[in-house]
């Protein structure tokens, strides 16, 4: 049961198939960001992947009007290549989830990595 605020639950479809990766927990954070963004300091900010099958579709820019019309500041934003090897590695704590397959599928491809604070 996600909280209502959470990324995910604002823009997640379905457990398997989301528009929008959020961060489980701030700690999921801190790595995310430096898996995307290795140069950038830590900060209470969070990460957001949007992933390839909205990229594809023409929707970032509307999925990135929708984070800031709920108060969200996209402090660094890139599209990235995601190669299924990376994806695997991004997701290797959810190995053993009968998900793991869909969460790698899912991601591999261009995607948009956003930083957010709000």
């Amino acid at each position: 049961n996600e909280d209502l605020w959470t990324l995910r639950a604002s823009f997640g479809t379905d457990r398997l198939r989301n528009a929008v990766h959020g961060s489980q927990d701030e700690f999921a954070a801190f790595r995310e960001v430096d898996f995307f963004f290795p140069s950038v300091g830590r900060y209470e900010r969070t990460f957001a992947l949007i992933k390839p099958e909205v990229v594809g579709e023409g929707k970032v820019d509307s999925v990135v009007r929708d984070l800031e019309a709920n108060e969200f500041i996209v402090v660094a934003q890139k599209t990235v290549p995601v190669t299924e090897a990376a994806a695997a590695d991004l997701y290797r704590e959810s190995k053993e989830q009968t998900n793991y397959p869909a969460l790698v599928s899912s991601t591999t491809g261009d995607n948009v990595a956003l930083i957010l604070e709000r």
